[in-house]
């Protein structure tokens, strides 16, 4: 019976999944940068630069007071009034704030049994609310559950399940204290989050199995023994069992959870911030990629787009992404949804998305080092890459370019035409087999860089410090020596002073 829990699908929807598809997007309601005055000269090229706040920013998005960045008695009906044909500023934005925190999408999560068990009698390893795990604990929720994880529409047969929402990757605390909307939640430890619902239970019938890794049973041996001593703690792990074994019906058969000891230890060689997100228990496209989350900041409209001359919004690593609302769509295709959502539907989310600005500093600027650090990056190619209106790069790059981990190539398991496999090619989307420059907002609040998050400042970025010699697979923090070797410590450290004022 407890085996049959062990193969119960859990599918997550996850913001960090690439978009499948490209409906047009529409104009954002403020958009302070869109416009510039046509002229026939020529203009400088220009290094990226902090962008300034909106005019009207609706939603507070940004603060040391939790509640007052939840802001849930603002947000409680504006859904509710865009559906009535409310089209207001006002409404959409906060329906859109609302969407981002609380909405599944229909899609099918990990079962909410499973989650209360685990808070019940694992708390003391994964924190209230699983903050063990670097999530925020949702204020006043019982059981303790994270923000960005909700109870969902779907069921799996009968039994509830609670999924994902983007605040689950895309918002958090930043290193300063502050919690921002937007923030890459480089403190998520997925791997940590699948890899111990699998052994918890095995180890908790069988501290001995040798399903279960070496590595990972000496890690949690202690906290299995301490679950087994409680009163009532085989009871309940025998009722979890015979709840899902009852409750789940043909869903139980709908996948496997029950990773392989390699799988296992793939999932916990993965550093806090990074995933991949194309493998069991999701949608799996048969191949190991890893890539850190983005923030979400100072994305660039379809006007300024336009006015950089880009093919298109270039989303996800691999820039396979067109549009916002692009990756709106895929992201509810490949996360299962049991609903079809319109553009309309969608649009208030993909309008404060388009809102969101990296947070100003809490400390004053050294202007003058910030300045010279500017000239440093015009002059010294910085901007071959990082030429975008949010300082991503205006092309693709071949991986051996940048000279970074080229495992993410893989992505998808295209074949030779670039056809994405796992009918993941449905909007007619290929694979690019290329890497993107990112966004380079938000640059101080970051502790992963590159995109498989090897590195952990820009310190090693730069070569100030050494970097860590990692080899995992996907993990290799070999590549973008840009600067290493051609500045001086103190322009490496004018130059870091001006990423770091983005």
């Amino acid at each position: 019976m407890m085996n049959t829990l062990l193969r119960t699908t859990f599918s997550i929807a996850l913001c960090a999944c690439a978009p499948l598809d490209d409906p047009q997007a529409s104009t954002p309601l403020d958009d302070p940068q869109a416009s510039t005055p046509e002229t026939d000269e020529p203009v400088e090229q220009l290094a990226p630069a902090p962008w300034p706040p909106l005019r009207d920013p609706v939603t507070h998005d940004v603060d040391f007071d939790l509640s007052r960045v939840l802001e849930r008695s603002q947000l409680e009906s504006a859904c509710q009034r865009y559906r009535s044909g409310d089209r207001s500023e006002t409404t959409v934005r906060q329906c859109g704030k609302w969407m981002f925190f609380y909405e599944s999408f229909g899609t099918v999560g990990i079962p909410t049994h499973l989650l209360e068990f685990l808070q019940r009698w694992f708390q003391p390893y994964y924190g209230v609310g699983f903050a063990g795990l670097g999530f925020v604990p949702s204020p006043g929720s019982e059981p303790p559950m994270p923000i960005g994880l909700v109870e969902s529409t779907q069921r799996m047969g009968s039994i509830k399940t609670h999924a994902f929402t983007c605040a689950s990757c895309h918002f958090g605390q930043m290193p300063d204290g502050r919690y921002a909307v937007g923030y890459p939640n480089l403190e998520l430890d997925y791997g940590r989050l699948f890899g111990t619902m699998i052994a918890l239970i095995k180890l908790s019938m069988n501290p001995n199995d040798p399903a279960v890794p070496e590595l990972i049973r000496l890690e949690l041996a202690e906290e299995v023994a301490r679950a087994r001593s409680l009163d009532g703690f085989m009871i309940a792990l025998g009722s979890l069992g015979l709840n899902m074994a009852t409750r789940a019906g043909d869903a139980m058969s709908s996948g496997v959870m029950d990773l392989s000891p390699q799988e296992q230890l793939r999932f916990w060689s993965l550093r806090t911030g990074t995933m991949d997100f194309l493998t069991k228990p999701m949608a799996d496209d048969g191949v190991w990629t890893v890539s850190r989350i983005l923030n979400l900041w100072n994305l660039p409209t379809p006007a300024q787009l336009e006015q950089a001359e880009m093919p298109h919004g270039q989303l996800s690593w691999t820039g396979i992404g067109r549009s916002v609302m692009g990756f709106l769509h895929g992201f509810v295709a490949i996360s299962g949804s049991n609903r079809t959502w319109t553009d309309e539907q969608l649009m208030p989310l993909e309008q404060y998305l388009y809102s969101l600005r990296a947070p100003a500093p809490l400390v004053p600027i050294d202007r003058a080092q910030a300045a010279r650090g500017e000239t440093l990056f015009r002059e010294t190619g910085c901007l071959g890459c990082h030429d975008g209106p949010s300082g991503e790069g205006r092309r693709l790059f071949d991986f051996e370019e940048i000279g970074t981990d080229s495992a993410l190539r893989a992505i998808y398991n295209p074949d030779p035409q670039g056809n994405l496999c796992c009918g993941l090619d449905a909007a007619g989307d290929q694979a690019t087999r290329a890497i993107k420059s990112p966004r380079l907002a938000g640059q101080r609040y970051r502790t992963r860089l590159l995109h498989n998050g090897s590195l952990d400042n820009l310190r090693q970025l730069l070569c100030l410090e050494e970097r860590p010699e990692r080899r995992g697979a996907g993990q290799s923090s070999t590549g973008h020596r840009f600067g290493c070797d051609d500045l001086s410590e103190d322009q490496k450290d004018d130059l870091i002073a001006y990423l770091e004022s983005l």
